[in-house]
């Protein structure tokens, strides 16, 4: 065979690759969850979804439950200074019956009451694969340790909402002295699917 022709046949070889690989990833809908090194990827099923997200590997397993229809998944890193724990905690309501405003506005509220001494450091909408809205929010709050001493802690969260009624919460928050998720990565990885 030729010079030419091997070289003609290697980029009809690459170029079926690519445009295969484009075509895979549109019809199962693209990467999945990008989790960085370190990070895996857990799913839960709601309401017809497949949520996905990412959480560091070293962590451990994900505990899961179900509360009145709401589905929870939680993972805790190592505890920190005063035994307080990092954490990860997802939840995923499918069939929510206030529009999504109302929802965010009765999930900061109830937030608010639980945590104490709240100060909201930031609030945008942002995008996340699979919701029709979504929002990312900071706060910082105190939390008391295990020692009764208590410290400031920053936690992220997205509230997101589908288009057919699944509003899910992702929480992040680190533990000071203890290992830190990067809570850009968790809540980047954010996947509504289905």
């Amino acid at each position: 065979m030729p010079k030419r022709n091997i070289v003609i046949t290697a980029l009809a070889i690459a170029a079926a690759l690519v445009v295969g690989g484009v075509a895979i990833g549109l019809l199962t809908g693209g990467d999945p969850s990008p989790a960085p090194g370190g990070y895996v990827t857990h799913e839960m099923k709601a309401g017809g979804h497949t949520v996905r997200f990412a959480y560091p590997g070293s962590w451990g397993d994900v505990t899961s439950s179900t509360e009145d229809r709401i589905r929870f998944a939680t993972v805790r890193g190592p505890a920190g200074e005063g035994g307080l724990r990092p954490y990860i905690r997802v939840s995923a309501e499918p069939g929510a019956t206030a529009p999504f405003d109302p929802h965010y506005a009765i999930l900061v509220a109830q937030g608010n009451v639980s945590l104490s001494d709240v100060k909201e450091i930031s609030r945008d909408d942002v995008e996340v694969p699979g919701a029709e809205q979504a929002r990312r929010r900071v706060i910082e709050h105190s939390r008391r340790g295990e020692d009764g001493t208590s410290r400031r802690s920053r936690q992220s969260g997205i509230f997101a909402q589908s288009d057919d009624a699944l509003f899910v919460t992702l929480f992040t928050e680190p533990a000071p002295g203890g290992s830190e998720p990067d809570a850009g990565a968790v809540l980047d990885s954010l996947r509504l699917d289905g």
